[in-house]
């Protein structure tokens, strides 16, 4: 393997280059318990599988026709000697339960990212829409339509927002920096006119944003405060601080205090932008589990499941399991994030901190002539504490890197919901794929064919081969089906051995697809010699075709990953995440992965046999599930969703240090100014610019991390 890591990076846009950032920018874009079937008892499956694409009906089969007479003599005894036997009441659904792990988000807040908040939420401190969940396939219409009426409710929210902002920062700036203005709002001149027209836009926004304000300051009287909580703050005391002023506008012209009303606004603008974002997310990941009629959800396994794969560096395996619908889409899709934890520790240190600045103005501020104008520089310095702790940057904690990822994802054929998802599997060390899911896309040709045998006709041979490979999920089952140009045909008692091939009846007629192994464990004839064997591999791999124990057709198949692949496989690799391969073939062997994907020999191994059964009842098709990340049934995909999440967890986790930083800075900044008679220093625009500097900085930092 060679050791220069620059092999990674071909460039057909998957993974970046170094020096590209993994996260695009974009304006806009942004449980229950599992209930799972066993079908049939893991012991009945020891050292086999059933794979078939399309479920065989079959007739049920005893070994001793005295079990079923024994069987019935006993239920007739116990009749006799006993009341009748009552045939138990039918209930629509009595499925077997898994004990599957049960993501909470932080302080059960899943689904409370703002006023977008579910029915179904367990804290009842939390649920504040009426949005309600998606649960079964009847719900689609109805959740389509109101995700639709929810974006067109939020789209005039931004519009009304965006002139509101514009405004404001227009006359606020104007004056700041003594620009040519109209004079009826120029503060010099006619204070009254401006102190008005910035408190009728905060109140303007107030009004059509009357959900967020209610709703972040419920938040705070009831000890959660939240993101909601942080501007409602900001806009509330900019407006107090304004209809208080209007008393005595003239005081606002000799300059020791100002009205932040327009920092105000633009946090609200900047926050429903965000929500907009979130909505239209959850909207195309709606759009494209309603369309896509192969999905796959991304599901955890518990800790009693695969234990044989446990150790202290793999404990938290996630694998693909079929589905055609997916539930929990507006829970996982409006959830909480780190911007609301964010919110939740720093309110009351902000809250603090403002009312402290605000008293202190009282004693320090010596530009007051009385007790009225105290009492407007008071009010102003609370406002302008706020605007500049809580920077407009906390918004992008993980918002920006989160619509980022999921609008490439998306052109992968994956979705992810919201930031739940990156809580849910941001810590997964170990994945299970089945190996057709990994190779996939006519990565396995047939180079050659060889008949061994003059007891059918090579059409007949590989017909019988494409069946059985569609029937045990071997890879070689597309480009079979692609050289007999037919559609496999079902088989009668399918099963799979690991890593040998697969075994099946036929036309009455046992077949064996697989490797030599298999075939000299059923003692089939008629196998060529070990020395023949490999002088026509050609370092392919040999697959045989055995019917009523007799070889009678051996290929080669040889595999061909693309780069793409390559460097998906290689990106878990980086991220320290450990690869087990669910796979019939033969010819897949542990080392020639390592080879073949440029990898270490220990990230990619084969599922081990013990394991096969368990992971075999775990990955049976549900008609639906509840998942946070889903996508195509590929291995690519899967790929990048949790190298997504991880990434998206650090670059939010970036964010969140950096805010910490802008609001410790913005206090220190306040007390300073304050002691030093000077807070008047700190208008609206140096708010502004102060918001700027940090979104620039947090930017910068979240798009450190290459791949």
């Amino acid at each position: 393997m060679r050791e220069n890591e620059s092999r990674r990076f071909d460039g057909d846009g998957i993974i970046p280059p170094p020096g590209e950032k993994w996260f695009t920018e974009i304006d806009d874009d942004d449980g229950k318990e599992e209930s799972a079937e066993y079908h049939e008892d893991i012991e009945e499956h020891r050292h086999k599988r059933r794979r078939s694409d399309k479920p065989v009906v079959q007739e049920e089969i005893y070994d001793d026709e005295n079990d079923v007479r024994k069987e019935y003599e006993d239920i007739k005894q116990h009749t006799i000697d006993h009341e009748p036997l009552e045939e138990p009441e039918k209930t629509p659904e009595q499925p077997k339960k898994r004990q599957h792990i049960e993501y909470k988000s932080r302080t059960d807040n899943n689904g409370a990212g703002f006023t977008l908040r579910t029915s179904d939420d367990k804290d009842p401190k939390k649920v504040r829409s009426r949005q309600d969940e998606l649960e079964t396939a009847e719900d689609v219409s109805d959740i389509r339509e109101s995700i639709l009426q929810l974006r067109t409710s939020l789209t005039v929210r931004a519009a009304v927002l965006l002139f509101a902002t514009v405004f404001s920062l227009f006359i606020s700036i104007a004056n700041d920096l003594e620009q040519p203005m109209a004079a009826v709002f120029d503060r010099t001149i006619n204070p009254s006119a401006y102190i008005f027209t910035n408190t009728i836009l905060g109140i303007t926004a107030v009004g059509f944003s009357y959900s967020t304000i209610i709703n972040g300051l419920k938040s705070l009287f009831r000890f959660s405060p939240d993101s909601d909580t942080l501007i409602s703050l900001n806009l509330v005391s900019a407006i107090i601080a304004g209809l208080v002023t209007l008393f005595d506008p003239e005081s606002l012209k000799m300059g020791y205090f100002h009205i932040y009303t327009s920092s105000a606004i633009m946090l609200l603008f900047l926050s429903t932008l965000i929500k907009l974002g979130t909505v239209r997310r959850t909207l195309r990941g709606f759009e494209f589990m309603t369309e896509d009629g192969g999905l796959a959800a991304v599901q955890r396994a518990d800790e009693e499941e695969l234990s044989e794969l446990r150790t202290k560096k793999n404990m938290n395996i996630a694998y693909l399991r079929q589905t055609d619908f997916v539930r929990d889409m507006i829970k996982n899709g409006y959830s909480s994030d780190l911007s609301d934890l964010f919110a939740e520790k720093t309110v009351p240190l902000i809250f603090i901190a403002a009312l402290a600045v605000g008293g202190m103005s009282w004693i320090f501020d010596k530009h007051a002539a009385d007790t009225q104008e105290k009492v407007f520089v008071l009010l102003s310095a609370v406002s302008g504490t706020f605007s500049i702790a809580s920077a407009a940057s906390f918004l992008m904690i993980s918002s920006s890197p989160l619509s980022a990822a999921c609008k490439k994802l998306l052109r992968c054929g994956a979705v992810m919901l919201g930031y739940s998802s990156v809580e849910e599997h941001a810590d997964v060390d170990t994945v299970v794929i089945d190996a057709a899911q990994l190779f996939t896309g006519g990565c396995v040709s047939i180079e050659e064919t060889k008949m061994l045998s003059a007891g059918i006709t090579e059409e007949e041979a590989l017909l019988y081969a494409a069946d059985l490979a569609a029937a045990g999920n071997s890879v070689t089952a597309g480009a079979l089906t692609a050289m007999t140009g037919c559609a496999p045909k079902p088989v009668n008692g399918c099963i799979t051995e690991a890593s040998m091939g697969v075994i099946g009846w036929i036309d009455s007629k046992r077949m064996i697809l697989g490797g030599r192994a298999l075939l000299e464990k059923y003692n089939v004839i008629g196998l060529p010699t070990a020395p023949a064997e490999s002088r026509f591999a050609k370092k392919n791999g040999v697959v045989y075709l055995a019917v009523s124990g007799k070889a009678v057709m051996m290929f080669s198949a040889a595999i061909n990953i693309d780069r793409r692949r390559r460097r998906q496989i290689q990106a878990l690799e980086d991220e320290r995440v450990s690869i087990n391969i669910r796979s019939c073939d033969s010819f897949i062997k542990q080392d020639d992965l390592a080879v073949l994907f440029d990898i270490k020999p220990e990230t990619a191994a084969i599922l081990p046999v013990s394991c096969e059964d368990e992971y075999d009842v775990m990955t049976e098709p549900a008609d639906s599930l509840p998942a946070s990340m889903f996508c195509e049934r590929d291995a690519g995909a899967f790929a990048m969703l949790l190298i997504a999440a991880k990434r998206i967890r650090y670059a939010a986790n970036i964010g969140v240090a950096v805010q910490y930083g802008a609001m410790i800075l913005g206090i220190v900044i306040s007390v300073i100014l304050m002691f030093m008679n000077s807070f008047a220093q700190i208008t609206p625009t140096v708010v502004l610019a102060y918001d700027i500097i940090f979104m620039l900085i947090m930017k910068f930092l979240q798009s450190f991390k290459k791949v």
